[in-house]
């Protein structure tokens, strides 16, 4: 056994050996959460014969993993335990605790990306911040890069969750809210066009729609949120809102999701391997933690042409656009102008969303996550960003698409 990441009673990571429940421990937590309403079937637990449940440890990958990757174990006998509370018009969950704390968490895996997996070696997969957010949100969804959706649950939610499923209860009317902003993000991603976009194409359909944005330098961000406006435009929802400035909060994001309170997301775009630069740290103090609110990340990975490898075609098209402010200059020292950072093509290579709580902007300032950006031409210092790296836009992730 070696020391891997844990999460304590507070929430906190640290460090620890495993804890693994006995079969028995399993039985005595699943019948002190849900009473008489359960019991033992084969190696399943049933509630109200409506739901089963396989219930396994959640404990570290093993090594070379990273420390603080967790799953549980695909049973070979699971699959035959969905195809028959199938036949038997029964839903199936399978189900990890996490015995670390003295409060145990339930992770809760929707089987059907799993049902192919028979291997003992098969594996569901949880990150150490999935259960630190479950822990602080008391229920954390995803969907991971494979499209295998989670849950993370304090024992509260969890109850509340499997009792929703056999029909006792009603989903809670803020995660239903929360399924359907999913459901209108996940649509707009997969309407988005796949293939390589060429610079001058886009900023000719910006500028025929006559987009604000249209003369703006950084064309494939600009595109992305006209892609978006179209998409509501044409398909009008009062779930989401374009824009937030003249709401309560007055705050600078891109989108509102006006049915919940202090949930907003924002459209980000960003080169395949770079790290997301995110919004200012006043904005997303004042959401997440002055008032315990949410920003949900919409974000475009792209690979790229540098516009300089095609004689600065997108360049010398987009100063057309604006009057020929370079075509007075006869095109001279195009690097040193905007050429040099004008993109000739995008291709879109990952769609995600990522979901931002207060845990996880506290998480960033002790991990340096945090951005300065230098000074203003007045010379005064530019208020810091955040900067959300590899190994937290992971975990951060709640919902992964490729084009």
């Amino acid at each position: 056994m070696v020391e891997v990441s844990q999460i304590d009673d507070e929430g906190s990571e640290t460090l620890g050996f495993d804890r693994k429940l006995s079969v028995k421990q399993i039985e005595e937590l699943i019948g002190t959460v849900f009473g008489k309403l359960v019991s033992k079937a084969g190696k399943e637990f049933v509630l109200a014969e409506k739901v089963g449940l396989l219930v396994a440890n959640v404990t570290y990958l093993g090594i070379p993993h990273p420390v603080g990757k967790k799953r549980i174990q695909i049973k070979s006998y699971y699959p035959e335990y969905l195809r028959k509370n199938s036949e038997e018009g029964m839903k199936t969950a399978y189900v990890g605790v996490y015995s670390f704390p003295k409060k145990p968490l339930f992770v809760v895996f929707e089987p059907g990306t799993y049902a192919g997996k028979a291997s003992n070696n098969s594996s569901a997969h949880v990150q150490i911040f999935d259960l630190q957010y479950g822990m602080k949100a008391g229920a954390y969804r995803k969907t991971d890069a494979f499209g295998n959706v989670l849950t993370v649950f304090d024992e509260a939610h969890f109850k509340e969750h499997v009792l929703s499923l056999a029909g006792i209860r009603p989903i809670a009317e803020e995660a239903e809210y929360r399924d359907r902003v999913m459901g209108y993000l996940s649509s707009f991603l997969a309407s988005v066009p796949s293939g390589e976009w060429l610079g001058s194409d886009c900023y000719s359909k910006m500028a025929e729609a006559k987009s604000a944005n249209a003369l703006q330098g950084e064309w494939e961000g600009f595109f992305f949120e006209h892609l978006f406006k179209e998409y509501l435009r044409e398909k009008p929802t009062d779930d989401v809102e374009w824009g937030s400035g003249k709401k309560e909060s007055e705050v600078d994001l891109d989108l509102s999701f006006p049915k919940a309170k202090w949930f907003f997301g924002d459209l980000k775009t960003d080169n395949w391997k770079s790290d997301i630069l995110g919004n200012d740290m006043k904005t997303m103090e004042k959401v997440l933690e002055l008032n315990g609110g949410r920003i949900w990340y919409v974000v475009m990975k792209f690979s790229s042409e540098k516009d300089s490898l095609y004689g600065y075609a997108v360049t010398r098209f987009w100063d057309k656009l604006r009057g020929g402010k370079y075509t007075e200059q006869d095109y001279r020292d195009m690097k040193g102008h905007f050429g040099s950072r004008m993109k000739f093509s995008v291709k879109p290579k990952i769609f995600e969303i990522l979901n931002i709580d207060a845990t996880a902007l506290s998480i960033m300032k002790t991990k340096g996550g945090i951005f300065a950006q230098g000074k203003n031409s007045d010379s005064k210092p530019r208020g810091p960003k955040i900067k959300i790296g590899p190994e937290m836009e992971e975990a951060l992730t709640i919902f992964t698409m490729k084009p």
